[in-house]
């Protein structure tokens, strides 16, 4: 049997990280017998900021980076050859490769996506929405979002409807519960594109279980009681077939992975209605 490594992964970024963190998950899902630790350090534009991480490195490490400031790049990539660190230069390749296809040179303009403009202040108003219109909250003005998420406790919604709103789009989620005057307004709903989020039962019982024992709740049986599970999840099928809405299983996906096909979704609705 293959012995298992391990490896840290430094993201250095002079925005938020966020593309190095996608980049660095996707790349590590190619290796299986591999465990390892990500760092992320996130507006590092200074040669100072620089110094300070390579102060905390720890080996056997991989430093992966997006940084527009020539001297702060090259710093960096000085401290990784003294200290016979492997660097990876995350964009670059790319950003060499549309330049050079365009016939034009890039910009140096740091986290131009956080300029106060009106897609950054659109971007702020899905966040907060999303927050406030969380678990069934204010459900009065549903008819304002673009994406409203349904299903049984337990099945990803929040973190879902979270990751939805980074990606700018107002996010609302609903649970479902049998007989809840909740399942009349939803059907009621024009605007918004409804999806409905099912996970098989053996997943759902080892996600609830988990959740009480967090909670140190060992007498909630119902809530993990395999018939009760079972109709619950039935009854929220038939709930999202009736209204015609798309079912995604959750059982095995990520929260990116369910975000995603939800996006892919909305957007073939939008095409269809010519938006």
């Amino acid at each position: 049997m293959e012995e298992k490594k391990f490896l840290n992964i430094y993201l250095v970024s002079d925005c938020t990280g966020d593309t190095l963190s996608s980049v660095s998950r996707a790349v590590m899902d190619r290796f299986s017998n591999v465990e390892y630790e990500e760092y992320i350090f996130s507006l590092v534009r200074t040669e100072g900021q620089v110094d300070k991480i390579f102060s905390k490195i720890k080996r056997p490490a991989v430093v992966m980076y997006t940084i527009v400031d020539e001297s702060v790049r090259t710093h960096l990539k000085k401290l990784c050859k003294e200290n016979n660190i492997e660097y990876v230069p995350v964009l670059s390749p790319i950003i060499s490769k549309i330049s050079s296809l365009l016939g034009m040179k890039t910009n140096d303009i740091i986290g131009k996506r956080f300029a106060l403009d009106e897609e950054y202040f659109s971007w702020i108003e899905a966040v907060n929405y999303a927050l406030s219109h969380d678990d069934g909250n204010l459900m009065d003005d549903l008819e304002e979002a673009d994406i409203v998420l349904v299903g049984v406790s337990r099945t990803s919604k929040s973190p879902t409807t979270i990751y939805l709103a980074y990606r700018g789009y107002k996010t609302a989620n609903v649970p479902y519960v049998m007989n809840s005057s909740l399942n009349e307004k939803l059907p009621k709903l024009k605007k918004p594109f409804i999806v409905g989020l099912t996970i098989s039962v053996d997943r759902l019982i080892e996600i609830r279980k988990n959740r009480l024992m967090s909670l140190n709740d060992y007498h909630n049986n119902d809530y993990v009681n395999i018939e009760t599970v079972s109709h619950e999840i039935e009854e929220a099928r038939k709930f999202f077939l009736q209204n015609r809405w798309p079912i995604i299983d959750v059982s095995r996906k990520s929260v990116e992975e369910t975000a995603t096909k939800i996006i892919q979704l909305y957007q073939e609705r939008q095409l269809s209605k010519g938006n």
